[in-house]
């Protein structure tokens, strides 16, 4: 909710920072556009 539909993540840092289940979940209902 805090980006644009259209924005793109780029994780350069550990894996373990971002919340994978979440982020699968804004990628499924077109929250970010790309991971």
């Amino acid at each position: 909710e805090h980006m644009k539909n259209d924005a793109i993540l780029i994780n350069i840092a550990r894996g373990g920072i971002i919340d994978q289940d979440a982020l699968y979940d804004a990628l499924k209902n077109g929250q970010i556009g790309a991971a």
